[in-house]
């Protein structure tokens, strides 16, 4: 199921949030599409399996987005730098895939399977 850009009321949510969760026993998966990170609720943000991030996060959407994942394993300047390396390339992209295994190094990628130059992940 995809929800695109959608902006109801709290109440509206509650919905949205069902099928959020209650799909991945149902093996479905959901995407939320946003403008912005911070426009979808938190309770998605935070149990996102996969976030992307396209070019125009300017430094303070980076910093902002580091502090609301405070439990990510870099810091922001290594997320920040991730990211820029990651969008630089027209209609490139910055992935955080929480569900990767962080041993392997996959939790932070351009793209979903090119590497960057060298051939090692961004961190």
């Amino acid at each position: 199921m995809v929800f695109d850009d959608i902006r109801p009321d709290a109440s509206q949510f509650d919905p949205i949030k069902e099928y959020f969760f209650a799909g991945r026993q149902r093996g479905t998966t959901a995407v939320f599409l946003a403008q912005s990170y911070f426009d979808m609720p938190k309770y998605i943000r935070r149990n996102a399996g996969c976030l992307i991030f396209m070019v125009g996060l300017d430094h303070r959407d980076v910093l902002e987005i580091a502090a609301d994942r405070h439990f990510l394993p870099i810091c922001r300047g290594q997320l920040e730098a991730a990211y820029q390396e990651a969008t630089a390339e027209p209609f490139s992209y910055f992935v955080i895939d929480n569900t990767a295994d962080p041993i392997l190094l996959l939790r932070f990628r351009k793209r979903f399977l090119v590497r960057p130059q060298g051939g090692e992940p961004l961190c």
